[in-house]
């Protein structure tokens, strides 16, 4: 399906019959408008879907990069530590 077919959805509804009284095409442009209502709202559920989809694969990211980069700062930290240890020494030392 592409992309268009899926945001706007085509809804065929049986044409108003011209030779009606006015009140009978008042009731057939109602129901056809409830048919669009109803694909409206299938549409609106379905985006809906697709927003938290995107909301969680979006959220799955950043969790992964966070992990990354707070693995880097930890590495960093225990070798800053580690030459501030030696830096100390060598003080004492001297």
């Amino acid at each position: 399906m592409n992309r268009r077919a899926r945001i706007a959805p085509q809804v065929k509804a049986p044409e108003a019959d011209p030779n009606a009284t006015p009140v009978a095409q008042v009731e057939d442009k109602l129901a056809r408008l409830g048919l669009q209502v109803d694909a409206m709202q299938a549409l609106l559920v379905r985006l809906l879907q697709d927003v938290v989809q995107a909301e969680s694969r979006l959220e799955h990211s950043q969790v992964g990069r966070l992990v990354e980069v707070n693995e880097q700062l930890v590495v960093a930290t225990l070798a800053h530590q580690d030459e501030a240890d030696t830096a100390a020494q060598a003080l004492e030392g001297a």
